[in-house]
């Protein structure tokens, strides 16, 4: 069963056609998200990136790494990082180690 734009559920992998997907990603209702699309699956997160979430998330981390500071508390920390889970590492791994010149 393929997805229409009338029942596109965010946050989860869901089967559509190509089209589906080109029609939903440039929908300007997820004009603010991200679109992926694989192997006849399609998934659309909504990131909540922008000013605002910026300079909350920059005071948040200022203000932890100051008290980790004063505490003598080491702290490494990582901002807006796109992480993947292992499993897609190494297959991307596999696929480029594979590939003949």
């Amino acid at each position: 069963m393929t997805t229409s734009l009338q029942n596109f559920v965010t946050y989860t992998w869901v089967e559509a056609t190509w089209e589906a997907f080109m029609r939903c990603a440039y929908n300007p209702a997820y004009e603010h998200g991200k679109a992926y699309y694989y192997q006849g699956k399609a998934r659309i997160e909504m990131t909540p990136l922008g000013w605002n979430h910026a300079e909350d998330n920059t005071m948040i981390s200022s203000l932890i790494n100051i008290f980790c500071a004063v505490k003598g508390i080491p702290v490494r920390g990582l901002t807006i990082a796109a992480l993947e889970k292992p499993v897609y590492k190494k297959l991307n791994r596999i696929s480029l180690s594979t590939s003949t010149p």
